[in-house]
């Protein structure tokens, strides 16, 4: 991958990129659907986990 930085001010300006933050290469991925389904697929994950330890906690806490 080739990455180039060009400085079009006119004037003497000069940049610096420090070490503590990295340079990013930022592309967009899909559209608002691919995303959508994935935050969908990402809460419903969660949800499902959520509903399993409540399972698994009622099991351990129930009187015989």
């Amino acid at each position: 991958m080739r990455v180039e930085y060009v400085n079009l001010n006119t004037s003497t300006v000069t940049v610096i990129f420090g070490p503590e933050r990295a340079l990013e290469l930022l592309i967009p991925a899909g559209g608002w659907l691919p995303k959508f389904a994935r935050a969908l697929h990402d809460h419903l994950c969660l949800l499902a986990l959520i509903a399993a330890l409540g399972v698994t906690a009622r099991s351990l806490f129930s009187m015989p």
